[in-house]
């Protein structure tokens, strides 16, 4: 991933199905990012991705490895998506609700107990009313 951090002016980003360990950092206008099916296992630096840019972003992490989302997910500018389906995940940052501009969110087949589950899909229902939530 290293060639591709920095790159000032990459929108679209499509990695399916490589071995990809670490998310690419310092890519201001990205937009779309879909890394289904690598070797995720966590989201450090995930805002400085599309910092430049107030256009919707839809990102796809499903089929990881992730074991944590990191607060700073909250200063991703405009999230529009976020795919973590299949992941490894049991919680989620309390920065995450306050993420208004989330419109989709998919935490299907992570590691969440049913109890949590409840929880969180309360909380972005209190939060965020128009969210859809997948978690079933």
């Amino acid at each position: 991933m290293e060639p591709l951090n920095g790159l000032p002016s990459l929108s679209i980003l499509d990695t399916r199905n490589c071995p990809i360990e670490i998310l690419p950092r310092n890519l201001p206008q990205l937009t779309d990012l879909d890394m289904r099916n690598n070797s995720l296992t966590k989201l450090t630096g995930i805002q400085t991705l599309g910092k430049e840019t107030n256009k919707r972003k839809f990102f796809y992490f499903d089929m990881n490895s992730i074991k944590s989302v990191p607060p700073q997910i909250q200063y991703v500018r405009n999230l529009s998506r976020l795919h973590l389906y299949q992941n490894e995940l049991d919680n989620l940052p309390t920065d995450i609700f306050n993420i208004t501009t989330l419109s989709y969110l998919n935490i299907q087949r992570n590691d969440f107990s049913p109890e949590d589950l409840k929880t969180i899909v309360s909380k972005f229902h209190d939060k965020i009313p128009n969210l859809n939530v997948l978690y079933k």
